[in-house]
C-alpha cells in the first residue's frame, strides 16, 4: 500500500469517526427532548471525544434524575474545558441550591452572571437563592435585573410575586401575577396562587 493510500484510509476513517460521533450525539440530544435521561447519559457515555457541551448535556440528565453529586462531577468537566461557560456555573449553582449550600451556589451564579449579565436563568436563580436565605430585598433586585433583559419572563413575575407576597406585599404581589396572566392566561397555578393572595389581602385589610 503506498503513502497516498494510506492517506486516503487514514482521512475516509476520521470521516466516519466524525460522522458517528455527531450521529451519537443527535441521538443523545432527541432523548434529552423526549426525557429520557438515563438513555441519553448512556449513549453519551459511547462517544469517544466529548466536548464541553456534551458534558454538560450529562451533567443535565444526572440533575434530572436527581443524582446530585454526578451531575457536579460533569459541570466541573465541562468547566475544566471552558471556564467561561456561563450555563455550567448557573447550573452547578442549582445543584448546590438542591444540596443547601447557598453561599457556594450564590458564588456560581455570580460567576455566570460576570461572563454573561443577560443570563436571565441566573438572575432568577441568584433570586431564588438569595430568597431562601431570607435576603428578600436582594432577591427582589435580582428579579428587577432579570425583568429588565425579558419584562414577559412568567418564570420571573411568578418568582417576584411570591417573594413579594413573603414580606406581606400581597397588592404588588397581585400584580406580578396579573402581568404573567396576561401572557399566559390558561396557567392554573398562576389562576390557585393568585386566588389565595387575594384572601391573604382581605384578611390583611379586615386587620
Amino acid at each position: 500500500m503506498d503513502l497516498n493510500a494510506v492517506i486516503l484510509f487514514i482521512f475516509l476513517l476520521s470521516v466516519v469517526f466524525i460522522f458517528i460521533e455527531y450521529s451519537l450525539g443527535k441521538i443523545a440530544l432527541g432523548l434529552i427532548e423526549k426525557e429520557e435521561y438515563e438513555k441519553a447519559i448512556n449513549v453519551y457515555r459511547l462517544l469517544i471525544s466529548k466536548t464541553e457541551k456534551d458534558l454538560f448535556n450529562i451533567g443535565f440528565c444526572f440533575t434530572q434524575n436527581k443524582e446530585y453529586q454526578k451531575a457536579l462531577k460533569y459541570y466541573d468537566k465541562a468547566l475544566k474545558i471552558n471556564p467561561e461557560y456561563a450555563e455550567a456555573w448557573n447550573n452547578k449553582g442549582i445543584i448546590l441550591k438542591e444540596l443547601k449550600k447557598y453561599k457556594k451556589a450564590l458564588k456560581c451564579y455570580n460567576k455566570a452572571l460576570e461572563i454573561n449579565p443577560e443570563l436571565i436563568e441566573a438572575w432568577n436563580n441568584k433570586g431564588t437563592t438569595l430568597q431562601e436565605l431570607g435576603k428578600y430585598e436582594e432577591a427582589l433586585e435580582c428579579y428587577n435585573k432579570a425583568l429588565e433583559i425579558n419584562p414577559k419572563s412568567i418564570e420571573t413575575l411568578t418568582y417576584k410575586g411570591i417573594t413579594l407576597s413573603k414580606i406581606g406585599k400581597y397588592k404588588k404581589a397581585l400584580k406580578c401575577f396579573d402581568k404573567a396572566l396576561k401572557i399566559n392566561p390558561k396557567n392554573k397555578l398562576l389562576h390557585k396562587t393568585k386566588a389565595a393572595l387575594h384572601k391573604k389581602l382581605k384578611n390583611q385589610e379586615k386587620a
